[in-house]
């Protein structure tokens, strides 16, 4: 992403940096009797195959191969748009893939093609603009980074060899950029780009995750403990200079100077909470499933309030008024590691910790998709807006403009959303 300069507009903060807490207290945003007070009235799978219809009509160029840049554009979309849309494509697969119905196998013989072709076209598109290089390098780690965990997401469903081979060689050169020269009191990490101006948690967080998608794509080139090894090296590092272990909000960006910026964007949280989930399912170490609740909660408390399907819900924060650029699509990232923690709570069945109910993180995901349906869906233009608590009045500047990540996020969180299993029964009676 080449645009964190831009992002003016969001809320700055200050936070000191201690040891990490032992416990976290959360607080529940729904009163009891609001809990699955009744059925919902919403078909989500229905939903999610309107979303694939619409991004497809609105967003993939049959003739060219490409996905467009925006809503019917004629201009190729940019690198890690497309590298996210693999994921967000992929997530409607899968959601196909479990359905046994002659309309879902039609379309779910439509999505793994694409991407091969979405693929060769990045290569053969992105080195005409100078987005990349034939082996899908580019200038951005955190983008090469979310072309990786697109390749990987492909391999689970494939296992296709060759994606992992490229997975690698782009893992490989990330690592080139790791660095113990900068920056201010904070020396190590990995560079966010090749020129050497910041260090991120697009870039730290996003290489971190690649290592443990290589490991659990049984990636040779290193031991299983050597792969984890790397990723927790990453990841501490980041944890303990770049996280307010108060309340688990994470710093956006270090620069060459030292000053820390304190971007306030649900990708950043979200990021690490995906982290965090993969680290403890790797380790079973509790540590990161205490730190994954505490990023969890984190979304959950910056949270706005509004008014979903009759009643009073909870919304992920907006990360921005406008809707062009990269965070029109940071959304999609925290919604798809919080149905990971999702399930993660799910298959735990000795909790010892503290830890957010199930039943109250479906409520708070069940809310972001209806309200996603509802509030933020323009049915005139068939286009979603990038905050999810109200609908584009035409008043926010660029959405139009630069939909892709809109849409991306919108696919790809429906289609998560309507694949998820509901809370056992027996939290329904505890609630």
């Amino acid at each position: 992403m080449a645009l964190f300069n831009i992002l003016l507009l969001t809320l700055f903060a200050t936070a000191a940096v201690s040891k990490p807490i032992k416990q976290i207290k959360h607080s529940n945003n729904h009163s009891n009797n609001e809990l699955f007070n009744k059925p919902p009235a919403i078909d989500y799978g229905a939903a999610a195959d309107d979303a694939f219809d619409i991004f497809m009509s609105s967003m993939y160029n049959e003739q060219l191969g490409m996905l467009r840049a925006s809503v019917n554009s004629d201009n190729p979309s940019e690198y890690w748009n497309t590298a996210v849309a693999f994921q967000s494509l992929l997530n409607y697969h899968n959601l196909k893939s479990n359905q046994s119905n002659k309309e879902s196998i039609k379309k779910d013989n439509v999505v793994i093609p694409l991407i091969y072709t979405l693929i060769e076209s990045e290569v053969t598109t992105g080195v005409a603009l100078k987005q990349c290089d034939s082996r899908l390098r580019n200038n951005y780690n955190d983008d090469m980074s979310w072309m990786i965990h697109g390749l990987t997401a492909l391999y689970d469903v494939t296992s296709n060899k060759s994606l992992i081979d490229r997975s690698l060689d782009l893992h490989l050169f990330i690592r080139q950029s790791e660095d113990t020269t900068c920056c201010g009191d904070m020396k190590g990490g990995i560079w966010w780009d090749l020129f050497h101006t910041q260090k991120a948690t697009a870039a730290q967080a996003g290489a971190a995750l690649t290592g443990l998608r290589l490991m659990e794509s049984n990636s040779d080139k290193f031991t299983k403990e050597e792969w984890i090894d790397w990723s927790i090296t990453h990841y501490d590092f980041w944890l303990s200079h770049m996280v307010n272990q108060s309340d688990y909000a994470v710093c956006d960006n270090i620069n060459t100077a030292g000053d820390r910026r304190w971007w306030s964007f649900t990708y950043n949280e979200g990021l690490m909470l995906g982290v965090a989930v993969h680290l403890y399912r790797a380790t079973n170490d509790s540590r990161f499933l205490i730190d994954a609740n505490g990023f969890m909660q984190r979304l959950i408390d910056t949270s706005i309030s509004v008014k979903v399907n009759g009643r009073q819900g909870q919304v992920l924060a907006s990360d921005g008024e406008q809707c062009s650029g990269d965070t029109s699509q940071f959304k999609q990232v925290a919604f798809q590691y919080a149905t990971q923690f999702y399930r993660l709570l799910l298959d735990l069945n000795d909790q010892s910790f503290d830890l957010i109910k199930p039943a109250v993180l479906y409520q708070f995901l069940q809310d972001n998709i209806d309200s996603l349906l509802t509030n933020a869906y323009n049915s005139k233009t068939k286009t979603w807006n990038c905050d999810w608590s109200r609908a584009y009045d035409g008043s926010i500047k660029g959405n139009i403009d630069g939909l892709q990540g809109t849409m991306n996020g919108a696919l790809s969180s429906i289609a998560l959303f309507a694949g998820l299993p509901t809370p056992p029964n027996t939290e329904y009676l505890s609630q």
